[in-house]
């Protein structure tokens, strides 16, 4: 230890006897950290999405009332039947297509999941990869309710149609004290096809501010 103290004490005169040295050490590292802090990212905006929607129903709009009202996609043209999609993805006027099945509105409202198919062209992978991240969330059905100022319940269920799983997660949030808080979270995955769960949690959460 009484050597590496030495060395960085020898390395802190140096910086400081050479100015040059000291901006090319700290400097030029520090604004490279805040200048890719805000050129690189991640994020995709204004996804061009074709919809086909063959169910033509109230919940079917809904669903893409919620990608036109995402600054995530932006909704290009609206047909209604998967093969008018090709056209669209293949001379680019659109990166996504949204495909809602016959009889959609009728499975949801006996309780019953329904796939919907999303196709993403895949010349920019990770762009893809990111926007059907995006798409997935907008599918899931999510439930936010309010007791109280200081209670909540969030539900968010979510259906996968390569693996038929149903995921849901339910979550009851207290806040007893300010920036303290009591989560009880249950998180529930199946299979739709066996009717068996095959993850199950509950869980109970507590945060406390402390002040000193």
């Amino acid at each position: 230890m009484g050597r590496i103290r030495v060395l960085v004490w020898k390395e802190l005169l140096e910086l400081k006897g050479d100015r040059r040295l000291l901006g090319i050490v700290v400097v030029a590292p520090l604004l490279q950290l805040f200048m890719l802090g805000y050129a690189a990212t991640t994020d995709v905006r204004d996804v061009p999405v074709v919809v086909a929607d063959a169910d033509r129903s109230a919940m079917s709009r809904d669903l893409v009332a919620r990608f036109q009202a995402s600054t995530s996609f932006s909704v290009v043209a609206l047909v209604t039947g998967l093969n008018e999609v090709d056209g669209y993805l293949e001379n680019g006027q659109a990166a996504m297509a949204l495909a809602i099945p016959a009889g959609y509105a009728r499975a949801l409202e006996a309780g019953q999941p329904q796939a919907v198919q999303v196709i993403a062209d895949g010349s920019d992978a990770n762009s893809a990869t990111v926007a059907l991240g995006y798409a997935t969330n907008l599918i899931g059905t999510r439930i936010v309710y309010g007791f109280s100022p200081r209670s909540f319940f969030n539900a968010f269920l979510q259906y996968n149609s390569a693996t038929r799983e149903v995921s849901t997660n339910m979550r009851f949030n207290i806040m007893y004290k300010p920036l303290s808080d009591v989560y009880i979270v249950y998180n529930d995955r199946r299979n739709t096809a066996i009717g068996e769960p095959l993850e199950r949690a509950f869980i109970v959460k507590i945060t406390r501010l402390l002040t000193f």
